[in-house]
Protein backbone atom coordinates (compact mmCIF):
# COMPACT_ATOMS: atom_id res chain seq x y z
CA UNK A 1 0.00 0.00 0.00
CA UNK A 2 1.46 3.39 -1.09
CA UNK A 3 0.65 6.31 1.30
CA UNK A 4 0.73 9.53 0.10
CA UNK A 5 0.93 13.44 1.74
CA UNK A 6 -0.20 16.00 -0.21
CA UNK A 7 3.09 18.56 0.70
CA UNK A 8 1.03 21.87 -0.18
CA UNK A 9 -1.63 21.40 2.71
CA UNK A 10 0.79 19.58 5.48
CA UNK A 11 4.15 20.92 4.86
CA UNK A 12 5.09 24.29 5.01
CA UNK A 13 7.36 25.63 7.67
CA UNK A 14 8.88 24.89 11.00
CA UNK A 15 10.91 26.20 13.46
CA UNK A 16 12.14 25.31 17.14
CA UNK A 17 15.15 27.25 17.72
CA UNK A 18 18.12 26.36 15.38
CA UNK A 19 15.72 23.65 13.78
CA UNK A 20 14.36 24.95 10.94
CA UNK A 21 12.74 25.30 7.16
CA UNK A 22 10.58 26.91 4.65
CA UNK A 23 9.05 25.29 1.81
CA UNK A 24 7.30 27.04 -1.26
CA UNK A 25 4.97 25.04 -3.16
CA UNK A 26 4.99 25.54 -7.39
CA UNK A 27 3.28 22.73 -8.36
CA UNK A 28 -0.29 21.45 -9.14
CA UNK A 29 1.06 17.67 -8.57
CA UNK A 30 2.00 18.29 -4.94
CA UNK A 31 1.66 14.42 -3.65
CA UNK A 32 4.45 12.67 -1.96
CA UNK A 33 5.15 9.24 -0.58
CA UNK A 34 5.08 9.34 2.87
CA UNK A 35 8.41 8.02 3.74
CA UNK A 36 9.97 10.35 0.80
CA UNK A 37 8.11 13.18 2.73
CA UNK A 38 9.61 12.30 5.95
CA UNK A 39 13.20 12.20 4.46
CA UNK A 40 12.72 15.22 2.42
CA UNK A 41 11.65 16.60 5.90
CA UNK A 42 14.85 15.43 7.38
CA UNK A 43 17.06 17.42 4.33
CA UNK A 44 15.53 20.06 4.72
CA UNK A 45 15.54 20.53 8.62
CA UNK A 46 19.29 19.30 8.55
CA UNK A 47 19.93 22.49 6.47
CA UNK A 48 17.98 25.06 8.36
CA UNK A 49 17.65 26.64 4.70
CA UNK A 50 13.89 29.05 4.75
CA UNK A 51 13.63 28.94 0.62
CA UNK A 52 13.08 25.71 -0.46
CA UNK A 53 11.03 25.76 -3.52
CA UNK A 54 9.20 22.33 -4.60
CA UNK A 55 8.55 21.30 -8.10
CA UNK A 56 6.78 18.46 -7.60
CA UNK A 57 5.69 14.29 -7.26
CA UNK A 58 2.83 13.02 -8.36
CA UNK A 59 -0.55 13.90 -8.15
CA UNK A 60 -3.36 12.95 -5.69
CA UNK A 61 -4.17 9.06 -7.80
CA UNK A 62 0.03 8.51 -7.37
CA UNK A 63 0.31 9.45 -11.50
CA UNK A 64 3.06 11.28 -12.76
CA UNK A 65 1.60 13.96 -14.90
CA UNK A 66 3.10 15.29 -18.28
CA UNK A 67 5.51 16.62 -18.07
CA UNK A 68 7.22 14.28 -15.65
CA UNK A 69 6.71 10.93 -15.82
CA UNK A 70 8.84 9.37 -13.67
CA UNK A 71 7.23 10.69 -10.55
CA UNK A 72 4.80 7.79 -9.88
CA UNK A 73 3.41 7.22 -6.08
CA UNK A 74 5.09 10.45 -5.25
CA UNK A 75 8.43 8.72 -5.18
CA UNK A 76 10.63 10.97 -7.02
CA UNK A 77 10.67 14.60 -6.35
CA UNK A 78 11.57 17.82 -8.05
CA UNK A 79 12.78 21.29 -6.49
CA UNK A 80 14.18 24.64 -7.51
CA UNK A 81 17.74 25.13 -7.22
CA UNK A 82 19.09 27.55 -4.24
CA UNK A 83 19.71 31.06 -4.85
CA UNK A 84 22.21 33.16 -3.13
CA UNK A 85 19.26 35.87 -2.64
CA UNK A 86 17.94 33.32 -1.25
CA UNK A 87 14.65 34.55 -2.29
CA UNK A 88 13.28 31.21 -3.94
CA UNK A 89 13.08 32.94 -7.36
CA UNK A 90 13.62 30.92 -10.52
CA UNK A 91 16.83 30.26 -11.46
CA UNK A 92 17.82 28.69 -14.93
CA UNK A 93 21.88 27.21 -15.37
CA UNK A 94 21.85 27.52 -18.43
CA UNK A 95 21.95 31.46 -18.34
CA UNK A 96 24.55 33.61 -17.18
CA UNK A 97 23.18 36.28 -14.92
CA UNK A 98 23.27 36.67 -11.11
CA UNK A 99 20.00 38.66 -10.68
CA UNK A 100 16.31 38.88 -12.25
CA UNK A 101 13.86 36.26 -12.15
CA UNK A 102 14.94 33.79 -13.16
CA UNK A 103 18.18 34.36 -12.63
CA UNK A 104 21.14 32.44 -14.36
CA UNK A 105 23.99 30.16 -12.34
CA UNK A 106 25.93 32.71 -11.31
CA UNK A 107 22.96 33.37 -8.60
CA UNK A 108 23.31 30.07 -7.42
CA UNK A 109 24.62 29.48 -3.65
CA UNK A 110 26.55 26.12 -4.76
CA UNK A 111 27.40 25.33 -1.56
CA UNK A 112 24.13 25.71 0.09
CA UNK A 113 22.97 23.46 -2.82
CA UNK A 114 25.85 20.95 -2.17
CA UNK A 115 24.87 21.01 1.31
CA UNK A 116 21.43 20.13 0.67
CA UNK A 117 22.26 17.74 -2.07
CA UNK A 118 24.47 16.11 0.66
CA UNK A 119 21.54 15.60 3.00
CA UNK A 120 19.01 14.78 0.51
CA UNK A 121 21.52 11.27 -0.33
CA UNK A 122 21.94 10.88 3.53
CA UNK A 123 18.51 10.47 3.58
CA UNK A 124 17.97 7.77 1.21
CA UNK A 125 18.29 9.11 -2.67
CA UNK A 126 20.28 7.54 -4.69
CA UNK A 127 20.63 9.92 -7.87
CA UNK A 128 19.96 14.01 -8.43
CA UNK A 129 19.84 15.18 -11.47
CA UNK A 130 20.31 18.70 -12.17
CA UNK A 131 21.97 20.68 -15.09
CA UNK A 132 25.95 20.96 -15.76
CA UNK A 133 26.16 24.61 -16.16
CA UNK A 134 30.41 24.79 -16.00
CA UNK A 135 30.29 21.83 -19.04
CA UNK A 136 30.61 23.40 -22.23
CA UNK A 137 29.24 20.12 -24.11
CA UNK A 138 26.46 20.30 -22.17
CA UNK A 139 25.11 23.58 -21.76
CA UNK A 140 27.42 25.33 -24.79
CA UNK A 141 25.91 28.59 -23.75
CA UNK A 142 27.24 29.17 -20.10
CA UNK A 143 30.66 26.66 -20.54
CA UNK A 144 32.56 29.74 -21.24
CA UNK A 145 31.58 32.11 -19.56
CA UNK A 146 31.82 29.43 -16.36
CA UNK A 147 35.15 28.78 -17.70
CA UNK A 148 36.27 32.85 -17.65
CA UNK A 149 34.75 33.15 -14.14
CA UNK A 150 36.93 30.36 -13.16
CA UNK A 151 39.91 31.49 -14.10
CA UNK A 152 39.22 34.85 -12.14
CA UNK A 153 38.14 32.72 -9.53
CA UNK A 154 41.50 30.67 -9.55
CA UNK A 155 43.58 33.91 -8.98
CA UNK A 156 41.12 34.83 -5.92
CA UNK A 157 41.77 31.22 -4.54
CA UNK A 158 45.30 30.03 -4.94
CA UNK A 159 45.51 27.80 -2.50
CA UNK A 160 42.01 25.82 -3.38
CA UNK A 161 41.68 22.93 -4.93
CA UNK A 162 37.97 21.83 -4.91
CA UNK A 163 35.77 23.76 -8.17
CA UNK A 164 33.22 25.39 -7.33
CA UNK A 165 30.15 23.30 -9.01
CA UNK A 166 27.50 21.17 -8.31
CA UNK A 167 28.30 17.96 -6.71
CA UNK A 168 26.80 14.45 -6.88
CA UNK A 169 24.76 15.30 -9.84
CA UNK A 170 24.02 13.99 -12.66
CA UNK A 171 23.34 16.10 -16.02
CA UNK A 172 19.96 15.88 -17.24
CA UNK A 173 18.23 17.52 -20.20
CA UNK A 174 15.47 19.84 -18.86
CA UNK A 175 17.34 20.14 -15.95
CA UNK A 176 18.36 23.43 -15.60
CA UNK A 177 15.48 25.47 -13.35
CA UNK A 178 15.20 22.25 -10.91
CA UNK A 179 16.73 19.38 -9.27
CA UNK A 180 15.06 15.96 -9.88
CA UNK A 181 15.59 13.27 -7.06
CA UNK A 182 15.35 9.34 -7.82
CA UNK A 183 16.67 6.06 -6.68
CA UNK A 184 14.98 6.21 -3.36
CA UNK A 185 16.04 3.66 -1.10
CA UNK A 186 16.50 4.48 2.25
CA UNK A 187 17.88 2.63 5.51
CA UNK A 188 14.86 2.68 7.44
CA UNK A 189 15.12 0.86 10.87
CA UNK A 190 12.20 -0.40 13.15
CA UNK A 191 12.14 1.59 16.75
CA UNK A 192 10.78 -0.52 18.97
CA UNK A 193 9.69 0.12 22.96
Amino acid sequence: MIYLINISDNVSSYSSGDVQFELAINTERPYANDVTTASLLGAMLNTGYTDFNYNGGSNERGISPAPGSSHKNGMNLDMRYLRKDKSGDGIHLDLNGETGNPCGWKGLDIERQNKFIEELKRFGWGTILGWKYWDSTNSPNTGRAWDEWYAVWQSEHPGETQRPVLKNIIHAINHNHHTHFQGYNPILELMTD
